[in-house]
């Protein structure tokens, strides 16, 4: 619950303008300064619960707030929609557009409050660790950096209740140890199977789908994924991956407690090829039809473990780039997504005509094809 506000805000006006909304949602009791230096003075007097500090690019004005009061929660406050920099992502618990003030502000309040403060103290003291623990620690991180996470899942997290013990992926440490917190809010100790859970990281565009699910009594196994990627496509991943924890640890204990070499680090399991795939319609599209036929491929995707990375869904081509399984060539991924969608619009809209050109180009990459690609492509099928 917040009670206690402190505004870090030198344009005068906006401070004005943000109390005056403040107060609009709840009686808070609120505090403008406009410095830095008269906050730190205002939290030696008397703890907040949340501070409003405007972004910059230096991080020590938030170090000087927290090393004062640890668990304050921060909002950074921004002219601009632009990224913050990179060395508050992970340490903020919300960011406010200023001119979006009157839209955003309690969607922002309420993810304040919900976001765990990281306080950023070591997160289990190592000398005091049981050998036991320590071997699990190194055994953790080399399982999780032995395994492909594919271009879906943003990172893998091992935490031992609310604490981080090892990840890999995109995110950063800060970042892995707020959502490691994050899911040991709701995880309760009879929680049978996994956990779903959607996330939104200060300062990163758009949410994150959290599957959380145990691998022994103590420890939680996390994927961050993009919102859209198959709930199956990440219980594969999980699975893999607490299958190798599972072999590796039996082999350390047969092997007297020494790190274990990974036994499916090569699996080629672990490496799923990603394919460019794009077809012509026979007519242009209506404009109807881009929305459905857009959900249409999605499905088709994820019923069949694979996920999409890229779509563009034109009036005269379709465009994709899809992470498939290893078993799946280019062309049977664009001949099932093809054939598939036309399916599926024709039994919806009740055509009957067909809906695409001979053919598809279809090619291993990450990556969409480019202007000059998809000029040729077009030109071979005019």
């Amino acid at each position: 619950m917040v009670t206690n506000v402190l505004i870090v805000e030198p344009d005068a006006l906006f401070a004005d303008q943000l109390v005056q909304a403040l107060n609009e949602i709840s009686p808070l009791i609120i505090s403008v300064v406009p410095s830095v230096k008269e906050a730190c003075l205002m939290l030696t007097q008397r703890e907040q619960d949340l501070l409003f500090l405007p972004v910059s690019e230096d991080e020590r004005p938030l170090r000087a707030l927290r090393a004062l009061q640890s668990d304050v929660r921060v909002v950074l406050t921004t002219p601009t929609p632009e990224p913050i920099p990179e060395l508050f992502v992970g340490k903020v618990q919300g960011v406010l557009i200023k001119p979006l003030l009157r839209v955003d502000l309690v969607s922002v309040l309420t993810q304040a409050v919900g976001q765990p403060v990281v306080l950023g103290e070591p997160l289990r003291d190592e000398s005091d660790a049981q050998p036991l623990q320590k071997i699990d620690q190194v055994m953790f991180q080399q399982v999780l950096t032995a395994v492909s996470l594919g271009r879906v899942v943003q990172a893998a997290i091992i935490a031992d209740g609310a604490a981080l013990v090892s990840h890999s992926g995109q995110l950063s440490e800060a970042e892995a140890a707020t959502i490691a917190a994050y899911v040991a809010q709701d995880w309760a100790l009879d929680t049978k199977g996994a956990m779903l859970q959607f996330m939104h990281l200060p300062a990163r565009a758009g949410e994150l789908l959290l599957y959380s699910c145990s691998i022994n009594e103590a420890h939680l196994l996390t994927l961050a994924a993009e919102a859209e990627a198959p709930v199956s496509e990440l219980r594969l991943r999980a699975e893999r991956i607490i299958k190798l924890l599972i072999a590796s640890e039996q082999q350390a204990g047969e092997d007297g407690g020494k790190t274990a070499v990974l036994p499916e680090a090569n699996d080629e399991n672990n490496s799923r090829p990603s394919y460019a795939i794009a077809w012509r319609p026979v007519d242009k599209l209506p404009s109807g039809l881009l929305t459905p036929l857009r959900r249409a491929l999605e499905r088709l995707a994820g019923k069949n473990s694979m996920v999409i990375t890229f779509i563009e869904v034109m009036p005269d081509i379709i465009h994709l780039v899809v992470d498939a399984p290893s078993s799946r060539t280019s062309g049977s991924a664009a001949y099932l997504l093809k054939n598939g969608a036309e399916q599926i619009i024709q039994r919806e809209f009740g055509l009957r005509t067909p809906l695409w050109q001979t053919g598809f180009h279809a090619a291993e990459s990450d990556e969409p094809l480019t202007d000059a690609e998809l000029n040729i492509f077009l030109a071979d099928t005019t």
